[in-house]
């Protein structure tokens, strides 16, 4: 359902601040006149937001995935052409297929928003979206392309954008600002011209110190419905490191970096004056493995010697969908631990010396919970396909959400 909104016009004070944005930014993003921020984010009829990425390269058949029980889901990602700062489709044909798919959720479940997410991490010096979003040019021609592509393609199927980032350097700060501000203002001219509420978000670090060097939140937050809070990859198997949890709520004690948390994440993005309401908890469908692991502590805390091949790209990563179809290992030596204090559990083979860190039911539940609890605006997922055929991680961490059984 289509739902018409008013432009929101400025009071003095808003207006002031809004021109204290555009002055932040730089050049301004191309930006003469105040930006009236987005409306409350009440479209999907639900809140808190259950929010799930999906990537386009998954091979889960959409059907499978629970709509009932998300918001608002994340296709991820549309192709960003650097040269002609243009957006696009990453593979044609697997693309509109999977958009077919996703109308017909959308059917199923007509409270559900779609929205296209761009940028990724990329491997290399250069993040995919600086280019396009170092000049006002850039920003004004990208923006105008995906709103053509996306929102008036495919038959209106996507209700929003969301900026993945990863991520602006000290140098490319104010690009960052003038990025969103463009993308917001062109999205307000599209609702007006429609009648239609679109969103933007953006999916963002959890490291406080990539969040000092490269966003502006306060001016920043005005213009977002809200973030996804990237609160995961908080140790990623590098052999350098010690053994730690990928996504741990909070720091047991005798932890080494007590700033790795979801806990502290969260309070960093609210002291930086976010309100809490658009803070998305991020959560991980996944695990990372460590191997050359003592068996001291149940090797929590101490060195490992590399990381086993993950699934994907990144070494290490293991998706919990093929950890519950192992039978969480426990044939092949594995016992499973839980940390209390951190509210994750750990799988530790002692023989083999090999260590998985993971999220399973109790721990998203407990996550679903925390974001209720602290009046955050809910939890997002990456990724949708890396879940158990059931879909049970996602019915617990919503049952943590909602305070449901």
């Amino acid at each position: 359902m289509n739902v018409r909104w008013n432009r929101l016009r400025f009071g003095p004070a808003l207006a002031v601040a809004a021109l204290a944005l555009l002055a932040a930014c730089g050049d301004g993003g191309g930006v003469t006149d105040p930006i009236d921020p987005p409306p409350a984010d009440t479209s999907s009829g639900r809140f808190p937001r259950a929010v799930g990425y999906l990537s386009y390269y998954s091979s889960r058949p959409i059907s499978e995935i629970d709509g009932e029980k998300l918001t608002h889901l994340i296709y991820a990602f549309g192709r960003v052409n650097t040269a002609s700062a243009t957006a696009g489709l990453m593979d044609p044909a697997r693309d509109l297929a999977k958009f077919e798919e996703l109308r017909a959720l959308k059917q199923r479940h007509p409270h559900l928003k779609l929205l296209v997410a761009f940028g990724g991490w990329e491997i290399g010096t250069t993040p995919i979206l600086a280019p396009v979003a170092a000049s006002p040019t850039g920003r004004a021609t990208f923006a105008a392309s995906a709103i053509q592509v996306f929102l008036r393609g495919y038959g209106g199927l996507f209700d929003g954008i969301d900026i993945d980032w990863e991520y602006p350097r000290a140098a490319e700060k104010e690009h960052y600002t003038a990025f969103i501000a463009e993308l917001r203002k062109q999205l307000n001219e599209e609702s007006a011209r429609t009648g239609r509420r679109y969103l933007l978000t953006s999916a963002t670090p959890a490291a406080s110190s990539t969040l000092t060097n490269g966003y502006d939140l306060p001016a920043v937050h005005p213009l977002l419905d809200w973030f996804n809070v990237m609160t995961y990859d908080f140790h990623t198997g590098d052999p350098s490191r010690t053994v730690n949890f990928n996504a741990p709520l909070f720091a047991p004690v005798g932890d080494p970096t007590p700033g790795f948390t979801g806990n502290y994440t969260v309070t960093v993005y609210t002291q930086r004056g976010v309100p809490r309401e658009k803070v998305v908890l991020g959560v991980p469908f996944y695990g990372r493995t460590f191997v050359g692991v003592p068996n001291v502590n149940n090797g929590l805390y101490q060195k490992a010697t590399g990381v086993q091949v993950g699934e994907w790209k990144q070494d290490g990563a293991i998706s919990y969908r093929l950890l519950k179809l192992r039978g969480f290992l426990a044939g092949e030596g594995f016992t499973r631990h839980w940390q209390n204090e951190a509210k994750v559990p750990f799988l530790f083979n002692p023989t083999t010396g090999v260590w998985i860190t993971y999220d399973d039911e109790q721990s998203v539940r407990a996550k679903g919970e925390f974001a209720r609890q602290n009046g955050l605006g809910g939890v997002m997922v990456w990724e949708l396909a890396q879940d158990a055929a059931d879909n049970s991680l996602l019915n617990a961490l919503v049952a943590g959400l909602r305070g449901t059984t």
